[in-house]
Parts: C-alpha cells; sequence; structure tokens
C-alpha cells in the first residue's frame, strides 16, 4: 500500500471508532524516509505552514493546514487563548499541540504585513511530520476535528490526504538579488534616540530600556520561504529554528538563541540570556572578544537586570526553584552572551497563561522596570514590532513551550523585514548599539550577501 493508502485507511478507521470525541489523533511511522523535514514541508501544497526544531534538530516538527484555530477574543489575550485551548483538551483524547504565538505589545491594532498573525494566533494542524533525532523515528501525525457527520468528516480528510506529497527533491538554493534596504529608524535617528533613553536613564528610576530597529530588505523576486530556512539552520544549529507562514508570500522566520520556558507538566526551564559581542573566524581576535565581554561591567549589569527578575519571577511562580550561581558565556556562530539557567517545580496556581503573563516581556527585550521601559519604547520606537521578541512556540495536553522570538524577520513577497534590539544601560556607547544590532542580523545577512 502507498503512504496515501495507508494514511486514508487508519485515518478513517479512527474518524468511525471515535465519534464521543469532537478532536482525535493518528500517528503513521514512516520508513525509509530519504528527506529532510523541510524537505518535505516545502513540497506540500499548502498555504498554511508551520516549522519548529529545537537546539541542534534534537526534535524537529513541520506542520500543514489548518484543523482548527484560536486567537483571543478579549483583552485578557493569555487567559483567552489558554482557556479556549483548555476547552479543546478535554475534547480530545490525543496529546495534540496548539502551534502559534503572540504580539510584543498588547494590540489588534496592526499594519498591513502584520495583520494575518494578528495579536494572538495558535493552530492545530491538519499534518505534522516529526522527526526525533535521538531515535531517527520519522512519524506523520493527523490531527482530526469532526464535522457535523462522519461522512463529511471523511469526506473532508480524504480530500486533504489528497494534497499530500511523498515524491521529495532538493530544496532549491537561494538565488536572490539584494536591491534594496531601508532601516527604521537610521543611524541618526537611532543615536537621538539613545540620547534620550540616556536623559530618562539619569532621570527617572529607569535601569535599561531595550530599543529595536526594523531593516527592511527588498529583492529581486520573491523570497523562497523554506529555501531561506534552509540556509539559516545551516549557520546556526545552536538556536531554536521557526516559521509560521499564513500564505505562500507572508511567513515569520527566526532562529532564536531565547527560551522563555519550557514546561513538563509542573516542571518549567528558563534561562536569562543578556550582553552581546560579535564571534570572529581569526581564534586570537575570538579570544579577546570572549575576555571583553567576560570583563565588561555594563553587560553584566545588563544580564543581572535580567537574571534578577526572571529569578524574582520564578520564586512567586514555583514552590522551590534554583538558579546558575553565576552566568557563563553562550557562544552562537555570530555572536556570544552572558548565560544563566534557572528551573523549578511549580505551584499548582501557575498556569501557562500566568507564566505568560509574568514572564513576557522580559529586561532582556523590553527593559527595566517593565512598565516604564515598554512606555518608552512606544514613544521612541516609529515601526511596529508585530511578534519581535514575544512569545512563540506552543501549549500541549501535558507542556508548553516558548520561544524569545528574536533574530527574526518577517517575509512579506520579495521584502524581508529583519528585527533587532540592544540593551540600553548607563554606559551604553550609542555608535556600539548600532553595531550590535547589526551584528545581530549578521546571521541572515550571510546567506545573501
Amino acid at each position: 500500500m502507498s503512504i496515501h493508502e495507508d494514511l486514508t485507511a487508519t485515518v478513517h478507521k479512527l474518524i468511525e471508532l471515535n465519534e464521543s470525541k469532537k478532536i482525535t489523533r493518528c500517528a503513521l511511522p514512516l520508513t525509509d524516509t530519504n528527506y529532510t523535514v523541510l524537505n518535505w514541508l516545502d513540497h506540500q501544497n499548502f498555504d498554511e505552514k508551520i516549522y519548529l526544531s529545537d537546539r541542534n534538530d534534537r526534535l524537529e516538527m513541520a506542520s500543514v493546514g489548518i484543523a482548527d484555530e484560536i486567537h483571543h477574543k478579549t483583552e485578557q489575550r493569555y487567559d483567552d487563548v489558554y482557556g479556549q485551548i483548555q476547552d479543546r483538551f478535554a475534547e480530545t483524547n490525543g496529546d495534540i499541540k496548539y502551534f502559534g504565538g503572540f504580539s510584543f505589545f498588547q494590540t489588534d491594532s496592526f499594519p498591513e504585513h502584520w495583520q494575518s498573525f494578528r495579536g494572538s494566533r495558535f493552530i492545530l494542524p491538519v499534518f505534522e511530520l516529526q522527526r526525533v533525532k535521538e531515535t531517527g523515528l520519522t512519524i506523520l501525525f493527523t490531527n482530526i476535528v469532526k464535522q457535523d457527520t462522519v461522512e463529511e468528516t471523511l469526506k473532508k480528510y480524504d480530500a486533504l490526504i489528497q494534497l499530500l506529497v511523498f515524491s521529495i527533491s532538493e530544496t532549491a538554493p537561494l538565488n536572490l538579488k539584494l536591491l534594496d534596504r531601508q532601516d527604521c529608524p537610521d543611524k541618526e535617528q537611532w543615536l537621538k534616540s539613545i540620547h534620550t533613553v540616556h536623559e530618562h536613564l539619569s532621570n527617572s528610576d529607569l535601569n535599561k530600556v531595550v530599543l529595536a530597529r526594523e531593516s527592511d530588505f527588498e529583492f529581486d523576486a520573491d523570497i523562497p520561504i523554506l529555501s531561506l530556512m534552509s540556509e539559516l539552520k545551516s549557520i546556526s544549529p545552536d538556536c531554536f529554528h521557526f516559521i509560521m507562514q499564513t500564505d505562500s508570500k507572508h511567513a515569520f522566520i527566526g532562529a532564536t538563541p531565547e527560551m522563555l520556558y519550557y514546561r513538563k507538566e509542573n516542571q518549567i526551564q528558563g534561562e536569562a540570556l543578556a550582553g552581546t559581542r560579535a564571534r570572529s573566524n581569526d581564534p586570537d581576535k575570538d579570544n579577546d572578544l570572549y575576555d571583553e565581554l567576560l570583563s565588561s561591567e555594563k553587560d553584566r549589569r545588563e544580564h543581572r537586570y535580567v537574571f534578577e527578575q526572571l529569578n524574582e519571577h520564578f520564586e512567586s511562580l514555583c514552590i522551590k526553584s534554583k538558579a546558575d550561581a553565576e552566568p557563563f558565556i553562550l557562544k552562537l556562530t555570530h555572536l556570544q552572551h552572558f548565560k544563566q539557567n534557572i528551573s523549578g517545580i511549580l505551584k499548582e496556581s501557575s498556569t501557562d497563561d500566568r507564566l505568560l503573563k509574568t514572564l513576557h516581556p522580559t529586561p532582556a527585550v523590553g527593559g527595566s522596570p517593565t512598565n516604564l521601559a515598554l512606555e518608552l519604547i512606544q514613544e521612541l520606537e516609529d515601526f511596529d514590532r508585530g511578534w519581535y521578541a514575544a512569545p512563540f512556540g506552543w501549549f500541549g495536553t501535558d507542556g508548553a513551550g516558548f520561544g524569545v522570538a528574536i533574530r527574526s524577520g518577517l517575509i512579506t513577497g520579495r521584502h524581508l523585514k529583519l528585527y533587532s534590539g540592544a540593551g540600553i544601560v548607563e554606559g551604553s556607547d550609542p555608535h556600539e548599539e548600532w553595531q550590535e544590532i547589526e551584528n545581530k542580523i549578521a546571521g541572515f545577512k550571510s546567506i545573501f550577501e
């Protein structure tokens, strides 16, 4: 039997046997797959696609189609989304996951390029292809949402199964010519904004403000989304990679080094990441940059604001928590940062909506104190952050995982808007901070320059 025939038989059997549940899920192990998860995703004839992989591809997931979709309906977006998803979990007997994210600021007013993402969007895909590096297993999952009748459900899924493609060739390499670049703010305005931040740091209770930039790169053709991710993964294996594609021309894409939190039942992990230096291909220069970061009082202070707030939040959310005694330096391909891990056992009241409300935004992407920093960010930034630096990940029946969507960009046809930010504290040099935000898009730039 072909994969289509096997899958059809499996889905039919499940639909006919599980009439009592609104949502059911089936798994079909695939053998002799000589393609990557990204190759498979690139060949699928669906507009809506999602891709997630953790560090070093220990677990990869690619999905297509929408079986069910959730947006917030009230101003309490975390509570609203979490409540709706919990209602869905009560209607299933499978280990289902809703994938998606939130905007950085709580708003429902967006420029056109962010409108398809909205203030929140979580999707239960129709099909998920998962590969576990440790076992080498590749499994195709199907999430079945029951229609009004069994016959309607069978008809819908029969049609969706026929859209799947399993004759896979290599993903085409990128072949783009860069035509133009526009920065918002430009360097002159950036320097003025940093001056304003320094005035607030001197004359208020502010300790840190994270200002960001939107850099719009225009190419000579539409950007092949999966080809760009394939290149991005090859140069950033130590990051969490993600794509949320809302149609053939719009996708949010990134390779973030920063986890907001990972929860398995009542156990939680998090990390504080801040302070930055570039990397160098010259070993001596690379060691000098490492020593420079290690001895930087300004960067240690910037990191400390992040860690102290995260540690305080974990203490309030957990029965008990523990953290690394000192930060260490995380070396990535293009950058290096101070990092400190933290973990804990959650209180029963610490549900995922409370975790998100408490932890986002961290001082690594907002500032400290949070509310004062966010007010100044909204006053000084002349672009919409959209989903940049916001929680992106999944809710599952026995856990949840969210990254901080930094080192990210928004694809809109021929345009790639790249976002990067820098933490401004007393002692920050405006020109060095401009170079830092340039360093933070170096991974993307190295692909197409």
